[in-house]
């Protein structure tokens, strides 16, 4: 990946460097794991598979720093959320091509761009907030994962 210079220093530098790292803990929890690992819900049908939590953070980061940027991106959440697959290298593949996405878009951002409104699916705010939220979700999945990683590992390990 090409470094690139952000127009907005240092706050859109900071935020992608989160998702950087958002996403390399995602790629963590999913990796080496058996399509019966990604898919597997920890307690019911109620919670999320690693699968589908992968699945999700492409899709939010991709949607929400779009926005952030002014950009419009095609995005279907409940399909993210029904997302079942056996391969954990494609899941870090999708993550590599949403991360490259939000560096391009937060990059081409100025410091104007961060005040201007948008409309987002929880109200109004502004660019700035909508990169805001995007860490504190991103970090709320990044927990699930991990956590539900844990439990994987430990149910594996007893033979469940």
């Amino acid at each position: 990946m090409v470094e690139r210079s952000f127009a907005v220093e240092p706050f859109a530098q900071a935020v992608f460097q989160e998702i950087k790292k958002a996403n390399g803990e995602i790629r963590a929890a999913i990796g080496g794991l058996s399509s019966q690992a990604l898919n597997w819900r920890p307690a019911s049908k109620e919670t999320n598979s690693l699968y589908v939590l992968a699945t999700h953070v492409v899709g939010t980061e991709r949607s929400w720093a779009a926005l952030a940027a002014g950009k419009k991106v095609e995005r279907d959440r409940a399909a993210e959320f029904a997302a079942k697959g056996d391969d954990a290298a494609a899941l870090a593949t999708a993550l590599d091509r949403a991360e490259a996405e939000v560096e391009e878009w937060l990059a081409s951002m100025t410091q104007e761009t961060l005040p201007q409104p948008r409309t987002t699916p929880t109200g109004p705010m502004n660019a700035a907030g909508c990169l805001t939220w995007t860490l504190l979700h991103l970090g709320e999945h990044v927990g699930h994962a991990t956590l539900t990683r844990q439990l994987w590992d430990q149910a594996a390990s007893k033979g469940e």
